[in-house]
């Protein structure tokens, strides 16, 4: 069996790490690290309460990665928005369209992160923030490229 060490060792490695894992793959990592530190059997009481700290601490991050405990993706729909933004993309949408779908997703991530993110969390958990800037400066890029190869056609 693993030692709590090694289990948030390896949590903090597959989140943080390596690559950025989906809203869905954080929750399978998230709840799988959750299952192996309860079937750890504490030796002392400082152990006891560094496996109580270390439960804790990745609740606390499950906040931030947008899981409730269970494993479940609390905001699934961020997910569908950037499945989303692939679609337009590679979509046949004449490029007036393209730029169109693409500033209406762009109220759907501010919609999801002022009025979701905020309510609930009085602030937007770090992990999601990354992932709304990221598809927002690709959306942007897609806008200014979309309008260069209009104005040059």
């Amino acid at each position: 069996m693993k030692s709590i060490d090694e289990i948030m060792d390896e949590f903090h490695q597959q989140i943080f790490i390596d690559e950025m894992p989906s809203s869905y793959d954080a929750a399978k990592i998230y709840k799988q690290t959750i299952e192996q530190l309860l079937k750890v059997t504490p030796n002392d009481p400082a152990e006891i309460e560094y496996l109580k700290d270390s439960l804790n601490l990745i609740k606390q991050t499950g906040v931030q990665l947008g899981v409730s405990e269970h494993g479940v993706v609390s905001y699934p729909h961020i997910e569908h928005c950037s499945e989303e933004l692939i679609f337009i993309n590679c979509s046949d949408d004449d490029i007036d369209k393209k730029i169109q779908r693409f500033k209406t997703l762009l109220e759907t991530l501010d919609n999801i992160e002022n009025f979701e993110l905020k309510a609930e969390y009085g602030v937007v958990p770090v992990y999601m923030a990354i992932r709304l800037n990221n598809m927002r400066e690709s959306i942007d890029y897609l806008i200014e490229k979309l309008n260069k190869d209009k104005s040059n056609s």
